[in-house]
């Protein structure tokens, strides 16, 4: 008897992680914060047209991926000499030792170099009005996907749209940065976007481009920790507290106009969404 009541006691306090919950979690792992992560499997995402203005809905950057002796994690960085003509460690680095004639050098020297990343704003769950528009950081084969895509006047077309476009299926293979393959395949259907208003909720990606100083790539390379390097630089609202439109704490901020879809102390950039298992170097 006494156990029957400690049996009944437990199923009082114990809860139970349904199907239905497992599904909406993981669903909101995939598709939540400002930064979308594709999941391993088919996942239809929307591209979303530039605004008024904007030359393209992409927008590319230049980033060094650094292995450092001693130094845990991939040193992570937008290049300033490609993104601001502005002196970058890595890349002179990387000229003095192409200039050795050592193979070993030159292979190094390649490493040193920035790699593209392109992103795009992008709706996941198009058929949810409500959904949020997230970003998505990918590399060249993607892009190329896209391209081949948007030429291909029968089986694909301007899926950028906001009208006549249509979805693209994002198929994930695989976990790891070695095994990952991403296949684009345009969808059949077509048809407007469910919410107009997304056009205009877009962020505008050129902010997310943030460019260390000279100090600050110095101590990126020493292995300290990037938010320590960055400090408030993370929590920018388009000017520093030193009254500079492009120096926050001395870190650079790509200068463009400020839009109302730029939030307001946005704490995530683009490099932070690049330590996980996806990305896709050149």
């Amino acid at each position: 008897m006494a156990k029957q009541k400690e049996e009944t006691k437990a199923l009082a306090t114990y809860g139970e992680w349904t199907p239905e919950q497992m599904e909406k979690e993981a669903k909101e792992i995939s598709t939540g914060g400002d930064f979308w992560k594709a999941p391993v499997g088919n996942t239809s995402v929307r591209f979303l047209p530039p605004k008024v203005g904007w030359p393209s809905p992409f927008v590319i950057q230049y980033q060094h991926f650094i292995r450092m002796p001693g130094v845990e994690r991939q040193i992570i960085f937008c290049c300033p000499r490609q993104h601001a003509q502005k002196p970058c460690m890595s890349c002179k680095r990387a000229d003095v030792l192409e200039t050795s004639g050592n193979a070993r050098d030159e292979k190094m020297a390649k490493q040193l170099r920035p790699q593209k990343r392109i992103m795009a704003n992008v709706i996941v769950s198009p058929k949810d009005v409500t959904a949020k528009v997230q970003i998505w950081t990918f590399g060249s084969k993607v892009f190329q996907q896209l391209k081949a895509i948007r030429e291909d006047d029968d089986g694909g077309g301007n899926f950028l749209d906001p009208i006549k476009g249509f979805n693209i299926v994002v198929k994930r293979v695989g976990t790891g940065k070695d095994d990952t393959t991403y296949t684009l395949i345009p969808s059949r259907t077509v048809g407007p976007l469910a919410n107009m208003d997304w056009i205009e909720n877009q962020q505008d990606l050129r902010r997310q481009i943030r460019l260390p100083n000279e100090d600050q790539q110095e101590r990126l390379l020493e292995g300290e920790d990037p938010r320590d390097v960055w400090g408030d630089a993370r929590s920018y609202e388009g000017k520093s507290k030193k009254g500079s439109d492009d120096d926050i704490d001395g870190a650079s901020v790509i200068d463009v106009e400020e839009t109302p879809s730029t939030p307001p102390g946005n704490k995530r950039t683009a490099e932070d969404d690049l330590f996980d298992d996806e990305v896709e170097l050149e």
